[in-house]
């Protein structure tokens, strides 16, 4: 087996381990969903500006720290233990275009991701995230163009009081999907099993599960005007270090919350 093999067999470890972490809890998914054509876009922050705005110890790698936005599209959300019959249900609620804005935590040796906002185009959605799950919440209605032939995608945000996010990303259409080589930064920011969210200063955690990445690398260029900057001043001292791409995450996990 050559050194490459042993990186890909960590990151299924990993992957692995975090999948018999959910199964082992009782319940455990609530809900299963498919993520769809995933742009991972990475800014790095001073940590001293990004610590003050998360209330959990940032995660850090080699001793830097790093925001993310991450532009997906959500389609059939249903429980995990009865799929077929409450896909129909959950319709209304669940074909919707997601932006997280997600910084690296860690709590109690747990690494993570912290919500810091997150930007929704259906509006049915907003209602039910902020009380069952702690997610911040909020309406933006989203324009994205996808040419994977061509290798771009145009996303345009629009939000209330006339706050926008225009977001252009280019990639090499031919380039091979691969996964996440084992201890790279590219691992760090993409395989992350464990989500954390504070609302009123109640701290919640919720877990995540999906098959491990198959991504490729993306370069972009982001045009605010408000809109990050309603998530917090880390914008305004941010350096945007390119990002990835995964096409689909077909039946991912989402556990169910719990306080920290």
């Amino acid at each position: 087996m050559n050194t490459l093999d042993v990186e890909r067999d960590d990151v299924v470890a990993l992957n692995l381990a975090a999948r018999e972490r959910m199964l082992s809890l009782r319940g455990e998914p609530l809900f299963v969903a498919d993520w769809v054509e995933l742009f991972f876009l990475h800014f790095e922050v001073p940590v001293e500006v990004l610590q003050r705005e998360v209330p959990f110890p940032l995660d850090l790698f080699e001793g830097r720290a790093f925001v993310s936005l991450v532009s997906f599209q959500l389609e059939r959300l249903r429980l995990f233990e009865v799929p077929t019959l409450t896909e129909a249900v959950f319709q209304p609620f669940t074909r919707s275009h997601f932006l997280n804005v997600r910084a690296y935590v860690t709590h109690r040796g747990e690494p993570g991701i912290y919500f810091m906002q997150e930007f929704l185009s259906n509006r049915l959605s907003i209602p039910f995230g902020r009380p069952v799950y702690g997610l911040p919440y909020h309406h933006a209605a989203a324009r994205r163009e996808i040419d994977l032939k061509r290798g771009e995608m145009k996303l345009e945000l629009n939000a209330a009081e006339q706050r926008r996010l225009e977001l252009r990303a280019s990639f090499a259409a031919a380039e091979r999907p691969e996964r996440c080589e084992a201890g790279s930064l590219t691992e760090f920011l993409l395989e992350r099993y464990t989500a954390y969210t504070c609302h009123r200063g109640h701290k919640r955690r919720f877990r995540i599960w999906h098959p491990p990445w198959q991504q490729r690398a993306v370069e972009f260029q982001a045009a605010d005007e408000g809109l990050l900057g309603k998530t917090g001043g880390w914008f305004a001292e941010a350096e945007p270090i390119g990002g990835h791409l995964a096409l689909l995450g077909k039946e991912v996990w989402m556990g169910r919350p719990c306080g920290v």
